[in-house]
């Protein structure tokens, strides 16, 4: 019985992922499409990596969700690094860059060594 509802979950959640990614990935065409004919612009952030910090929001929920902690810390760093880059309000020196990027790596491990998927229902 249980077996059959994995399934059926599973089925659920793949569904789920492939709508939410085939929708960003179309309004990321679109937004792209629009950029280059300067048609849509917010202030001076590029298109570009507007697109990429919602990919890396999704795939660090994503991460979160299936306790995958790689997929969950690494995105965030990589969004904190493209917000350094990109905002003059948050700006970060290359030292400062590397050091988030190692604690999310640790942040990962020990996670990782911490929480097993099977220890959580």
């Amino acid at each position: 019985m249980s077996n059959s509802r994995n399934k059926s979950q599973n089925i659920e959640e793949r569904r789920f992922w492939q709508i939410y990614w085939g929708v960003f990935l179309v309004i990321a065409a679109f937004t792209v499409l629009l950029s280059t004919f300067t048609a849509f612009s917010i202030g001076n952030i590029s298109t570009i990596w507007l697109v990429l910090s919602v990919l890396t929001i999704g795939l660090s929920v994503y991460g979160f969700m299936k306790r995958n902690w790689f997929s969950a810390f690494l995105p965030v760093a990589g969004l904190i690094t493209i917000l350094s880059a990109t905002s003059t309000f948050f700006t970060l020196d290359l030292q400062a860059t590397g050091a988030i990027w190692v604690v999310a790596f640790l942040l990962s491990v020990g996670f990782s060594a911490l929480i097993k998927n099977s220890q959580i229902p």
